[in-house]
This record gives structure tokens, sequence and C-alpha cells, in this order.
């Protein structure tokens, strides 16, 4: 899916579903944060 947006990136968060910022918030504010600091500007 990651393929056909720009910019993007394809993070695995294990032992996690789709509520990944409810089930792990560390690793998810991690993953987020290191996609937002990779950005220019």
């Amino acid at each position: 899916m990651n393929a056909g947006i720009a910019n993007s990136r394809r993070e695995i968060i294990p032992r996690s579903g789709h509520l990944i910022p409810i089930e792990q918030p560390a690793l998810f504010n991690e993953a987020i944060m290191r996609f937002l600091n990779s950005l220019p500007g």
C-alpha cells in the first residue's frame, strides 16, 4: 500500500492490531516522531 503513497513508510509495530496508538503507544509515538523528523523543513 505504501508504494503508492509518496513519502510514506511501512512500520511494523509488534504485539499490536488495529488500535496501535492504544495497544503500543510508546512504539507508535516513536515511529511517528521518526517519520516527522525525517521530513524536509
